[in-house]
């Protein structure tokens, strides 16, 4: 017998560790496996929220640029300015042909500024030998402002604009260019400030001469149409804008290096400046890269936007080069710029590191990027520009009227981060496995053990069952008769727990239902909100968790404020529904203007919708600032005007009395009803309440009485609102010796004051 208790209990052992074990390796597997499906697809998922939320930015920045540029250009002092350069430039153009100011000292100081700071600075920057001939200004005008505004300008490159106007007085007042130059420049400037623009340029469209630029770079003055900016990018979105005399015509040209901001990216937004529907010039600004740096970075907080430490978002042109800076260039340029270099041109990479800028500099060469220029969008692991392997979610970016700004936006995360807490979850579940292991092995022999007691294990089990247990079960080893036994034991025991459970659950939910029911009753019960000159005070008491009495209040824009009493039949769960029923029509007739017509809808929806034995008893009352009370009661307990004289001598309390059939018993046309009205004077009370106050009973089934509630209210004169309702409270208590109420109790006391 003994052999055979140790043979069980070994199978049992054997049995219950080899299933937890393999249990738990397939849980655990099953649980990396879905972590790190899970953190993939969390990771893909943010970076497309973030991707689709940027590509909304960008695209609303532009617009809103384009919005900008299309207004300033029809400003009447920028339509001003433009006239005035225009014509100072072509004056100054006559001037200078008829030889009436010297040009030789001019071209000498001019030359000197091109080749002693000019040219250096931009050939330390390019690494590339230029010569004088290829940015020469091709005509005097150009010549003759250059010298004045940036040869012979006393302030430093970079800030030339500080200068109004030149220094010789003479010359002033002969070159009216100066003076216009003066008028303008200021307020040229600050529409660049205002609105972060990196440069401003008015254009004659007909000549192509660059009439005014408010940083003063080497293309000022300079002519787009010969000169030697007549192949950038600014000159040809000029070009396509000189001959469209449409005002509302607004375009913008993608990123260039531009040679005139040392090879730095540019790009620019056009509109055509008309007069009159006429064409008098071209309005230029130059796009500002850091607001659309600011917008790809969340103002360079990516952490916070879900990016976590090494996630980005960036734009990219047609040429796969990117539109907006590298997060890894802005946050650590020495480690960015180190880690490029075998991947980019050192001239290029010179000039990223002076411009402090990825745009037209970083090619993106990548599947993702490939795939995007194509039209495509999606999400894949790729290595991107710097060689790492990253999660990249990628659209292209379709801008409204610009079909040849053909951008694409990539969010990127590296793929490291993002395993990163896979490999934390992993580490866990290594950890936490021998434990588990222990664990079964623990219970594997605390169940051996006890099994083979069986017969006290339902001994034990019966007597709890008897003791009312009925969660008491026992354990089943085997298929002999005691297994049997203790089968058939935990069957009833459970029999009899579904039971239990059962009626437990029909009393909960029956709860359940009736506190749902009074939640969604007191719910559409908004608060009563009068106006200044009708305070009010209330009591409402429901029998039960429902109600069978409903009020509704509103008030009009003209201060007139409408109140609605109600009682349905009975109490509980089916007058609540009719309760409910008669709030939604009053809300649906809330600007009626008739009360009448308010009932009528009322009482047709009750009549129509609700069994014969089911109605409602109201008083609707309108009442405006100068105390004009219009009402209708329809079968309700007669609402009580207390007047304000009676409060302090002995004129009777007033009754209004029913003026219809309670609503729901009859059609409207067979019992129509009627509106009164009655006026009240400064200080007069206005009573409403449901039947259940004057019918409250005794434990001797006396009822309260109307004959006791008009007396109480005679002896509560002049005394405040609430006070008035907890006399009468007190007193319903003493009369009925704290006896529960049959029915729902509701009164409301208004006080008219104008």
């Amino acid at each position: 017998m003994v052999m055979k208790f140790k043979s069980i209990k070994t199978k049992i052992l054997l049995t219950t560790l080899s299933i937890g074990v393999i249990a738990i390796l397939i849980t655990n597997w099953q649980a990396y496996r879905i972590a790190e499906n899970a953190m993939v697809a969390k990771s893909y998922e943010q970076l497309k929220t973030v991707r689709d939320a940027k590509a909304r930015e960008v695209r609303s920045f532009i617009q809103e640029m384009r919005i900008l540029v299309f207004s300033h250009s029809q400003d009447p002092k920028v339509v001003l300015a433009m006239q005035e350069f225009r014509k100072a430039f072509r004056q100054l153009q006559q001037t200078l042909q008829v030889n009436a100011i010297p040009m030789q000292g001019y071209e000498q100081q001019l030359q000197k500024y091109y080749n002693d700071e000019f040219l250096p600075e931009f050939t330390e920057i390019t690494g590339e030998t230029h010569t004088l001939a290829e940015f020469w200004p091709d005509t005097t005008a150009s010549q003759y402002l250059q010298y004045h505004y940036i040869a012979n300008n006393p302030y430093p490159t970079g800030d030339k604009r500080q200068l109004y106007t030149i220094r010789d007085p003479a010359e002033y007042h002969q070159v009216e260019y100066h003076q216009i130059h003066e008028r303008h420049h200021g307020r040229l400037c600050t529409l660049i400030d205002t609105f972060g623009y990196d440069n401003l340029f008015l254009i004659d469209h007909q000549t192509g001469n660059m009439l005014y630029s408010c940083r003063k770079k080497v293309d000022y003055a300079t002519n787009l149409l010969t000169g030697a900016y007549r192949n950038t990018n600014l000159a040809k979105l000029f070009k396509s804008a000189r001959k469209m005399a449409i005002g509302s015509y607004v375009k913008m040209v993608d990123f260039e290096l531009y040679a005139p901001s040392n090879n730095a990216p540019a790009a620019f937004i056009v509109s055509p400046v008309m007069n009159h529907y006429k064409q008098i010039g071209v309005f230029i600004v130059q796009l500002p890269i850091h607001k659309i740096n600011k917008m790809m970075t969340g103002n360079y907080k990516w952490e916070e936007e879900g990016l976590g430490k090494t996630g980005e978002t960036y734009l990219i042109g047609k040429d796969l080069k990117m539109r907006t800076d590298s997060r890894f260039l802005i946050e650590n340029p020495e480690e960015f710029l180190e880690l490029q270099k075998k991947q980019i041109d050192p001239k290029q990479l010179n000039l990223m590191s002076i411009h402090e800028t990825s745009i037209l500099y970083q090619k993106v060469q990548t599947q993702s990027a490939e795939s995007v220029i194509k039209g495509d969008s999606g999400t894949m692991i790729v290595n991107n520009y710097r060689g790492i392997p990253v999660l990249s979610s990628y659209k292209p970016l379709y801008i409204q009227d610009e079909d040849q700004l053909k951008w694409a936006l990539l969010a990127e995360i590296d793929e490291a981060e993002v395993y990163e807490a896979v490999q934390q979850i992993r580490s866990r579940i290594l950890f936490i496995t021998p434990f588990l292991t222990l664990f079964i092995i623990a219970m594997a022999l605390l169940i051996a053990r006890n099994i083979i007691l069986p017969i006290l294990s339902l001994t034990k089990g019966a007597e709890k069952l008897k003791e009312g247990d009925l969660a008491t079960r026992v354990s089943i080893s085997s298929n002999d008769e005691i297994g049997t036994l203790a089968s058939t034991f935990n069957q009833m025991a459970s029999n009899l727990q579904q039971t239990e459970e059962a009626l437990r659950l029909s009393n909960e939910e029956m709860l359940y239902d009736l506190t749902l029911a009074s939640e969604v009753q007191r719910s559409i019960y908004s608060p009563i909100a009068p106006p200044t000159y009708l305070p009010v005070a209330s009591r409402f008491i429901p029998h039960s968790k429902v109600s069978g009495d409903v009020y509704y209040g509103h008030l009009h824009q003209d201060n007139t404020f409408d109140f609605f009493l109600g009682d349905g039949t009975g109490h509980g769960v089916s007058a609540a529904f009719l309760t409910i029923m008669a709030n939604i029509a009053l809300v649906e007739k809330a600007e009626e203007e008739s009360i009448v017509n308010t009932i009528y809808h009322l009482n047709d929806m009750l009549e129509k919708h609700t069994p014969d034995d089911k109605f409602i008893s109201g008083f609707y009352f309108r009442v405006n600032e100068n105390g004009l009370l219009t009402y209708v009661n329809a079968g309700h307990p007669d609402a009580l005007v207390i007047p304000a004289e009676s409060r302090d001598s002995t004129r009777k309390i007033t009754h209004l009395e029913p003026t219809g059939k309670m609503m729901g018993l009859f059609p409207s046309d067979l019992f129509p009803y009627q509106a009164k009205t009655y006026q009240l004077q400064s200080g007069d009370l206005l009573l409403v309440y449901t039947d259940g106050i004057p019918e409250y009973s005794n434990h001797d089934d006396q009822i309260y009485g109307m004959e006791r509630f008009i007396e109480l209210l005679e002896k509560s004169k002049g005394a405040p609102l609430e006070s008035i309702i907890t006399k009468l409270f007190q007193d319903i208590e003493q009369f009925s010796d704290n006896r529960p109420a049959d029915d729902d109790l509701t009164i409301m006391v208004f006080e008219y004051h104008p």
